[in-house]
Protein backbone atom coordinates (compact mmCIF):
# COMPACT_ATOMS: atom_id res chain seq x y z
CA UNK A 1 0.00 0.00 0.00
CA UNK A 2 1.75 2.94 -1.02
CA UNK A 3 1.61 6.32 0.99
CA UNK A 4 0.60 9.98 -0.03
CA UNK A 5 4.22 11.98 -0.85
CA UNK A 6 4.73 14.66 2.22
CA UNK A 7 3.61 17.68 0.78
CA UNK A 8 6.58 20.24 1.94
CA UNK A 9 7.42 24.03 1.23
CA UNK A 10 10.69 25.49 0.79
CA UNK A 11 11.87 28.96 2.24
CA UNK A 12 15.31 29.52 1.28
CA UNK A 13 16.99 32.72 -0.60
CA UNK A 14 19.23 31.08 -3.61
CA UNK A 15 22.15 29.75 -3.01
CA UNK A 16 24.13 26.63 -1.89
CA UNK A 17 21.85 26.20 1.01
CA UNK A 18 18.88 26.29 -1.13
CA UNK A 19 19.93 24.03 -3.58
CA UNK A 20 21.38 21.37 -0.94
CA UNK A 21 17.80 21.38 0.76
CA UNK A 22 15.83 21.25 -2.59
CA UNK A 23 17.97 17.45 -3.13
CA UNK A 24 17.20 16.87 0.21
CA UNK A 25 13.35 17.02 -0.59
CA UNK A 26 14.11 14.94 -3.49
CA UNK A 27 16.05 12.82 -1.64
CA UNK A 28 13.24 12.20 0.81
CA UNK A 29 10.49 11.16 -1.85
CA UNK A 30 8.49 14.75 -0.55
CA UNK A 31 6.27 17.10 -3.27
CA UNK A 32 8.14 20.42 -2.94
CA UNK A 33 4.80 21.91 -3.29
CA UNK A 34 6.57 25.64 -3.06
CA UNK A 35 9.76 26.86 -3.67
CA UNK A 36 10.44 30.43 -3.10
CA UNK A 37 12.52 33.13 -1.32
CA UNK A 38 10.92 34.65 1.76
CA UNK A 39 11.56 37.85 1.21
CA UNK A 40 10.49 38.15 -1.79
CA UNK A 41 7.17 35.87 -2.09
CA UNK A 42 3.60 36.55 -0.19
CA UNK A 43 2.23 34.68 2.60
CA UNK A 44 -0.81 33.83 0.63
CA UNK A 45 0.82 32.42 -2.23
CA UNK A 46 2.81 30.18 0.34
CA UNK A 47 -0.57 29.39 2.52
CA UNK A 48 -2.41 28.26 -0.73
CA UNK A 49 -0.18 25.38 -1.79
CA UNK A 50 -1.04 23.85 1.76
CA UNK A 51 1.79 22.00 2.97
CA UNK A 52 2.32 19.85 5.29
CA UNK A 53 5.90 20.52 6.58
CA UNK A 54 7.81 24.05 6.44
CA UNK A 55 11.34 23.99 5.53
CA UNK A 56 13.14 27.12 6.09
CA UNK A 57 16.94 28.18 6.07
CA UNK A 58 17.46 30.43 8.11
CA UNK A 59 19.51 33.69 7.48
CA UNK A 60 20.15 37.42 9.18
CA UNK A 61 17.44 38.74 5.59
CA UNK A 62 15.16 36.00 6.24
CA UNK A 63 15.27 36.31 10.31
CA UNK A 64 13.81 39.85 9.25
CA UNK A 65 10.64 38.93 7.55
CA UNK A 66 9.95 35.64 8.63
CA UNK A 67 7.20 37.25 11.10
CA UNK A 68 4.76 37.69 8.23
CA UNK A 69 4.66 33.74 7.57
CA UNK A 70 3.39 33.42 11.82
CA UNK A 71 -0.08 32.59 10.61
CA UNK A 72 1.45 29.45 8.73
CA UNK A 73 4.30 28.84 11.00
CA UNK A 74 2.34 28.73 13.94
CA UNK A 75 -0.52 26.52 12.81
CA UNK A 76 -0.54 23.16 14.66
CA UNK A 77 -1.37 21.01 11.65
CA UNK A 78 1.80 22.17 9.66
CA UNK A 79 5.30 20.51 10.98
CA UNK A 80 8.10 23.56 10.55
CA UNK A 81 11.83 22.66 10.02
CA UNK A 82 14.92 25.03 11.38
CA UNK A 83 17.84 24.42 8.95
CA UNK A 84 20.95 27.30 9.66
CA UNK A 85 21.65 27.91 5.91
CA UNK A 86 25.40 28.79 6.19
CA UNK A 87 25.75 25.27 8.39
CA UNK A 88 24.00 23.47 5.15
CA UNK A 89 25.57 24.96 2.83
CA UNK A 90 29.63 24.41 4.70
CA UNK A 91 29.18 21.00 5.37
CA UNK A 92 31.59 18.68 3.96
CA UNK A 93 32.49 15.20 3.89
CA UNK A 94 30.87 12.64 6.10
CA UNK A 95 28.94 15.62 7.57
CA UNK A 96 27.37 16.13 4.20
CA UNK A 97 25.98 12.60 4.43
CA UNK A 98 24.72 12.46 8.10
CA UNK A 99 22.98 15.79 7.89
CA UNK A 100 20.97 15.04 5.24
CA UNK A 101 20.15 11.68 6.52
CA UNK A 102 18.98 13.49 9.39
CA UNK A 103 16.96 15.66 7.26
CA UNK A 104 15.48 13.17 5.12
CA UNK A 105 14.20 11.62 8.61
CA UNK A 106 12.62 14.51 10.12
CA UNK A 107 11.07 15.29 6.08
CA UNK A 108 9.72 11.70 5.93
CA UNK A 109 8.58 11.79 9.86
CA UNK A 110 10.43 9.01 11.29
CA UNK A 111 13.25 8.77 13.38
CA UNK A 112 15.23 6.03 11.03
CA UNK A 113 18.68 7.69 10.70
CA UNK A 114 20.64 4.97 9.80
CA UNK A 115 22.35 4.43 6.01
CA UNK A 116 21.21 2.38 3.78
CA UNK A 117 21.70 -1.09 4.32
CA UNK A 118 21.77 -1.43 8.16
CA UNK A 119 18.14 -1.29 8.71
CA UNK A 120 17.95 -3.74 11.51
CA UNK A 121 14.94 -5.11 10.70
CA UNK A 122 16.77 -6.27 7.20
CA UNK A 123 19.17 -7.34 9.30
CA UNK A 124 17.62 -9.64 11.30
CA UNK A 125 16.05 -11.27 8.48
CA UNK A 126 19.15 -12.13 6.78
CA UNK A 127 21.08 -13.38 9.87
CA UNK A 128 21.23 -16.97 9.26
CA UNK A 129 20.43 -19.74 11.66
CA UNK A 130 22.62 -20.78 13.98
CA UNK A 131 24.23 -24.07 12.87
CA UNK A 132 23.60 -27.33 14.61
CA UNK A 133 26.88 -28.62 16.20
CA UNK A 134 27.23 -32.39 16.42
CA UNK A 135 28.98 -33.70 19.06
CA UNK A 136 32.24 -35.03 18.00
CA UNK A 137 33.42 -38.39 19.62
CA UNK A 138 35.41 -37.98 22.66
CA UNK A 139 38.97 -39.49 22.66
CA UNK A 140 38.85 -39.69 26.12
CA UNK A 141 35.74 -40.46 27.66
CA UNK A 142 36.44 -40.01 31.68
CA UNK A 143 33.27 -41.95 32.76
CA UNK A 144 34.56 -45.31 30.60
CA UNK A 145 37.85 -44.62 32.74
CA UNK A 146 36.15 -44.53 35.86
CA UNK A 147 34.64 -48.14 34.94
CA UNK A 148 38.09 -49.62 34.50
CA UNK A 149 37.48 -50.74 30.90
CA UNK A 150 34.09 -51.60 31.34
CA UNK A 151 32.35 -51.71 27.64
CA UNK A 152 29.58 -49.14 26.17
CA UNK A 153 27.36 -50.05 23.74
CA UNK A 154 26.26 -47.91 21.20
CA UNK A 155 28.69 -44.87 20.23
CA UNK A 156 30.57 -42.86 22.40
CA UNK A 157 28.35 -40.00 23.87
CA UNK A 158 25.12 -41.17 22.62
CA UNK A 159 22.48 -41.47 25.52
CA UNK A 160 22.43 -44.31 27.66
CA UNK A 161 19.17 -45.78 27.95
CA UNK A 162 17.19 -45.88 30.77
CA UNK A 163 17.56 -48.99 33.36
CA UNK A 164 14.25 -50.39 35.05
CA UNK A 165 14.01 -49.62 38.95
CA UNK A 166 14.38 -53.63 39.11
CA UNK A 167 17.82 -53.80 37.55
CA UNK A 168 19.32 -50.58 39.57
CA UNK A 169 21.52 -52.28 42.71
CA UNK A 170 20.21 -52.18 46.54
CA UNK A 171 21.78 -50.71 49.15
CA UNK A 172 21.85 -51.04 52.93
CA UNK A 173 22.74 -47.97 54.85
CA UNK A 174 23.61 -48.58 59.00
CA UNK A 175 24.59 -45.57 61.29
CA UNK A 176 25.36 -48.13 64.27
CA UNK A 177 29.24 -49.26 64.43
CA UNK A 178 30.56 -52.15 63.30
CA UNK A 179 31.82 -55.39 65.21
CA UNK A 180 35.17 -54.21 65.14
CA UNK A 181 33.95 -50.85 66.43
CA UNK A 182 31.64 -51.78 68.81
CA UNK A 183 34.21 -52.70 71.86
CA UNK A 184 36.54 -50.15 71.09
CA UNK A 185 34.72 -47.32 70.95
CA UNK A 186 32.27 -47.66 73.68
CA UNK A 187 33.66 -45.69 76.68
CA UNK A 188 35.22 -43.02 74.52
CA UNK A 189 33.31 -39.75 74.99
CA UNK A 190 31.45 -38.44 71.72
CA UNK A 191 33.01 -34.76 70.78
CA UNK A 192 31.36 -32.12 71.70
CA UNK A 193 29.37 -33.87 74.85
CA UNK A 194 29.30 -32.79 78.31
CA UNK A 195 28.77 -34.47 81.40
CA UNK A 196 25.71 -34.56 83.44
CA UNK A 197 24.47 -31.72 85.12
CA UNK A 198 27.13 -29.57 83.68
CA UNK A 199 26.80 -26.19 81.01
CA UNK A 200 26.39 -26.78 77.69
CA UNK A 201 29.59 -27.61 75.44
CA UNK A 202 29.10 -26.97 71.78
CA UNK A 203 32.42 -28.62 70.72
CA UNK A 204 34.69 -26.27 72.11
CA UNK A 205 35.47 -26.42 75.35
CA UNK A 206 35.85 -23.06 76.11
CA UNK A 207 32.30 -22.51 74.75
CA UNK A 208 29.98 -23.29 78.53
CA UNK A 209 26.42 -21.88 78.75
CA UNK A 210 25.47 -21.78 82.41
CA UNK A 211 22.74 -20.08 83.97
CA UNK A 212 23.44 -16.32 84.40
CA UNK A 213 23.79 -15.47 88.58
CA UNK A 214 20.81 -13.86 90.12
CA UNK A 215 21.10 -9.27 89.58
CA UNK A 216 21.15 -7.50 92.78
CA UNK A 217 17.54 -6.15 92.74
CA UNK A 218 18.26 -3.09 94.13
CA UNK A 219 21.48 -1.89 92.26
CA UNK A 220 19.36 -3.01 88.74
CA UNK A 221 16.37 -0.57 89.92
CA UNK A 222 18.52 2.03 91.17
CA UNK A 223 20.51 2.23 87.78
CA UNK A 224 17.25 2.49 85.59
CA UNK A 225 15.71 5.13 87.63
CA UNK A 226 18.63 7.05 86.78
CA UNK A 227 18.86 6.45 83.23
CA UNK A 228 15.25 7.48 83.45
CA UNK A 229 15.76 10.50 84.68
CA UNK A 230 18.13 11.08 82.00
CA UNK A 231 16.06 10.11 79.28
CA UNK A 232 13.36 12.52 80.46
CA UNK A 233 15.52 15.40 80.76
CA UNK A 234 16.67 15.05 76.83
CA UNK A 235 13.68 14.86 75.67
CA UNK A 236 12.33 18.09 77.63
CA UNK A 237 14.67 19.86 75.67
CA UNK A 238 13.38 18.72 72.01
CA UNK A 239 11.22 19.92 69.71
CA UNK A 240 9.22 18.48 67.23
CA UNK A 241 9.99 18.99 64.17
CA UNK A 242 6.29 20.13 62.89
CA UNK A 243 6.38 23.23 65.65
CA UNK A 244 8.25 25.38 63.88
CA UNK A 245 7.25 26.16 59.91
CA UNK A 246 10.04 24.97 57.55
CA UNK A 247 11.82 28.03 56.01
CA UNK A 248 11.90 27.61 52.11
CA UNK A 249 14.73 25.97 50.48
CA UNK A 250 16.31 27.33 47.46
CA UNK A 251 14.79 27.23 44.52
CA UNK A 252 16.71 25.52 41.44
CA UNK A 253 15.90 25.70 37.59
CA UNK A 254 16.30 24.07 34.24
CA UNK A 255 19.47 23.50 32.48
CA UNK A 256 19.63 22.66 28.88
CA UNK A 257 22.56 21.42 27.65
CA UNK A 258 23.00 21.12 23.23
CA UNK A 259 25.58 21.03 20.62
CA UNK A 260 25.72 20.22 17.35
CA UNK A 261 22.17 19.45 15.71
CA UNK A 262 20.55 20.83 19.12
CA UNK A 263 18.61 23.82 17.79
CA UNK A 264 15.90 22.35 16.11
CA UNK A 265 15.42 20.03 19.33
CA UNK A 266 15.92 23.52 21.64
CA UNK A 267 12.63 24.73 19.33
CA UNK A 268 10.79 21.65 20.06
CA UNK A 269 11.25 21.69 23.70
CA UNK A 270 10.79 25.40 24.43
CA UNK A 271 7.91 25.32 21.90
CA UNK A 272 6.04 22.63 24.54
CA UNK A 273 7.20 24.03 27.66
CA UNK A 274 3.82 25.56 29.04
CA UNK A 275 3.60 29.51 30.10
CA UNK A 276 3.90 30.50 33.77
CA UNK A 277 6.60 27.45 34.54
CA UNK A 278 7.51 28.66 38.07
CA UNK A 279 11.49 28.05 37.16
CA UNK A 280 13.62 29.60 34.94
CA UNK A 281 15.02 28.16 32.04
CA UNK A 282 18.72 27.95 30.98
CA UNK A 283 19.52 26.99 27.43
CA UNK A 284 23.73 26.53 26.94
CA UNK A 285 23.73 25.96 23.24
CA UNK A 286 26.85 25.27 21.51
CA UNK A 287 27.24 27.30 18.15
CA UNK A 288 29.62 27.97 15.31
CA UNK A 289 30.12 32.00 15.66
CA UNK A 290 28.49 32.42 18.81
CA UNK A 291 25.72 34.23 16.85
CA UNK A 292 23.70 34.18 20.36
CA UNK A 293 21.22 36.97 19.99
CA UNK A 294 20.06 35.58 16.61
CA UNK A 295 19.26 31.98 18.60
CA UNK A 296 17.53 34.49 21.13
CA UNK A 297 15.29 35.97 18.11
CA UNK A 298 14.63 32.47 16.89
CA UNK A 299 13.72 31.19 20.17
CA UNK A 300 11.06 33.79 20.73
CA UNK A 301 9.43 32.61 17.85
CA UNK A 302 8.57 29.41 19.18
CA UNK A 303 8.55 29.79 22.86
CA UNK A 304 5.79 30.45 25.03
CA UNK A 305 7.78 31.75 27.76
CA UNK A 306 10.20 35.00 27.49
CA UNK A 307 13.38 34.76 25.74
CA UNK A 308 16.18 36.87 27.04
CA UNK A 309 20.09 36.64 26.22
CA UNK A 310 22.21 35.40 29.76
CA UNK A 311 23.83 39.05 30.65
CA UNK A 312 26.33 39.36 33.76
CA UNK A 313 25.16 40.58 36.39
CA UNK A 314 21.34 39.81 35.26
CA UNK A 315 19.11 37.65 37.84
CA UNK A 316 17.66 34.26 37.31
CA UNK A 317 13.90 35.02 37.08
CA UNK A 318 11.37 32.14 37.08
CA UNK A 319 9.35 31.54 33.94
CA UNK A 320 12.07 33.01 31.93
CA UNK A 321 14.74 31.40 28.88
CA UNK A 322 17.79 32.92 29.22
CA UNK A 323 20.01 31.78 26.78
CA UNK A 324 23.38 31.80 28.06
CA UNK A 325 26.55 32.26 26.01
CA UNK A 326 29.74 29.98 26.99
CA UNK A 327 31.86 32.64 29.53
CA UNK A 328 28.76 32.76 31.54
CA UNK A 329 28.18 30.80 34.68
CA UNK A 330 26.31 31.38 37.77
CA UNK A 331 26.79 32.74 40.85
CA UNK A 332 24.71 32.19 44.48
CA UNK A 333 23.70 35.56 45.86
CA UNK A 334 21.29 36.42 49.23
CA UNK A 335 18.83 37.04 46.49
CA UNK A 336 19.08 34.10 44.26
CA UNK A 337 21.75 33.06 41.66
CA UNK A 338 22.86 35.81 38.96
CA UNK A 339 25.10 35.40 36.08
CA UNK A 340 28.90 35.81 36.45
CA UNK A 341 31.10 35.87 33.92
CA UNK A 342 33.98 32.18 34.62
CA UNK A 343 32.03 31.26 36.69
CA UNK A 344 30.46 27.98 36.38
CA UNK A 345 27.53 26.73 35.43
CA UNK A 346 26.72 22.60 35.73
CA UNK A 347 26.20 21.43 39.48
CA UNK A 348 25.64 25.18 40.79
CA UNK A 349 21.87 25.07 40.79
CA UNK A 350 20.75 23.04 44.25
CA UNK A 351 20.00 19.08 42.76
CA UNK A 352 17.02 18.78 44.96
CA UNK A 353 14.76 21.37 42.75
CA UNK A 354 16.60 21.13 39.67
CA UNK A 355 16.95 19.61 36.30
CA UNK A 356 19.38 19.07 33.41
CA UNK A 357 18.14 18.04 29.52
CA UNK A 358 20.79 17.00 27.62
CA UNK A 359 19.91 16.98 23.98
CA UNK A 360 22.26 16.55 20.44
CA UNK A 361 25.50 17.28 21.10
CA UNK A 362 26.30 17.13 24.37
CA UNK A 363 29.21 16.22 26.08
CA UNK A 364 29.02 12.44 27.48
CA UNK A 365 32.23 13.55 29.53
CA UNK A 366 28.86 14.78 31.77
CA UNK A 367 26.42 11.96 32.48
CA UNK A 368 28.90 11.03 35.26
CA UNK A 369 28.56 13.92 37.09
CA UNK A 370 24.92 14.60 36.47
CA UNK A 371 23.66 10.87 37.35
CA UNK A 372 25.31 12.01 41.28
CA UNK A 373 22.86 14.96 40.83
CA UNK A 374 20.29 12.89 40.16
CA UNK A 375 20.86 10.73 43.34
CA UNK A 376 20.71 14.38 44.65
CA UNK A 377 16.54 14.93 43.35
CA UNK A 378 17.84 16.10 40.35
CA UNK A 379 15.59 15.32 37.43
CA UNK A 380 18.56 14.45 34.53
CA UNK A 381 16.41 13.78 31.02
CA UNK A 382 18.21 13.20 27.44
CA UNK A 383 16.78 13.10 23.56
CA UNK A 384 15.85 10.22 22.40
CA UNK A 385 18.75 8.16 19.99
CA UNK A 386 15.79 8.07 17.37
CA UNK A 387 15.72 11.32 15.36
CA UNK A 388 18.77 12.87 17.41
CA UNK A 389 21.74 14.09 15.11
CA UNK A 390 24.39 13.39 17.81
CA UNK A 391 23.15 11.23 20.93
CA UNK A 392 26.41 10.03 22.24
CA UNK A 393 25.26 12.19 25.80
CA UNK A 394 22.01 10.72 25.66
CA UNK A 395 23.04 6.89 25.00
CA UNK A 396 25.34 7.36 27.83
CA UNK A 397 22.86 8.52 29.95
CA UNK A 398 20.20 5.72 29.23
CA UNK A 399 22.86 3.06 29.72
CA UNK A 400 22.95 4.48 33.61
CA UNK A 401 19.65 3.94 33.50
CA UNK A 402 18.48 7.85 32.66
CA UNK A 403 15.33 8.63 31.34
CA UNK A 404 15.04 9.33 27.68
CA UNK A 405 12.54 10.41 25.37
CA UNK A 406 12.25 13.23 22.50
CA UNK A 407 11.91 17.14 23.22
CA UNK A 408 8.16 17.26 23.66
CA UNK A 409 7.57 14.79 25.85
CA UNK A 410 10.85 15.92 27.88
CA UNK A 411 8.94 19.37 27.85
CA UNK A 412 5.99 17.07 29.68
CA UNK A 413 8.23 15.42 32.64
CA UNK A 414 9.51 18.97 32.93
CA UNK A 415 5.84 21.07 33.38
CA UNK A 416 4.42 17.82 35.68
CA UNK A 417 7.32 18.34 38.03
CA UNK A 418 6.87 21.91 38.38
CA UNK A 419 3.34 22.78 37.58
CA UNK A 420 2.14 26.24 36.71
CA UNK A 421 0.37 28.19 38.87
CA UNK A 422 -3.45 27.81 37.25
CA UNK A 423 -2.37 23.89 36.95
CA UNK A 424 -1.87 23.10 40.58
CA UNK A 425 -4.48 21.40 41.82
Amino acid sequence: MSTEPVRIALLARPGAAHDRLRGVIGEAGGDCVFDGDPTEVAPDALAATRPQLVLVALDPQVEEVLERFDDLLFDPSVDVVYEEAELAASREGWEVARWQRHLVAKLQRHGDVLPPGREPEDDAEEAPPPAEVESAPNPFDPVLAEGDGLEQDGPVGAPAEPLDAEELPSFEWSLSPGPEDAGSREDEPVAGEAPAGDGIRLGDPGFTHTDPEPADDAASKGRFELDLELLESRISGLELVHDAPPGPGPVGGVLVLAGIGGPDAVRQLLGALPAGLPRPVLVHQQLDGARYDKLVAQMRRVSTLPVELGEHGHALAPGVVHVVPPDLGLEPGPDGYRFKEGAELIGVLPAADSAVVLLSGSDPGLVDGLMKQRLAGALVLGQVAEGCYDPAASQALGSRGGETDTPVNLAARIAARWPAEGDRA
